[in-house]
């Protein structure tokens, strides 16, 4: 991501099922970019897109 298309904040979120869900909001949108079904897999990969 570069600073004129970053998103208005990048999430890691629990969903409903339980699975972990990272992802961007901008503009009112919610972008879900991918689903873990473990926690430490869903904060590796957010680190990655914070990074």
């Amino acid at each position: 991501m570069t600073p004129a298309s970053a998103p208005d904040f990048v999430h890691l979120r629990r969903t409903g099922d339980g699975a972990w869900e990272v992802g961007t909001y901008e503009r009112g949108a919610r972008r879900p970019l991918a689903r873990h079904e473990d926690e430490s897999a869903a904060c590796a990969q957010l680190l990655r897109e914070l990074t």
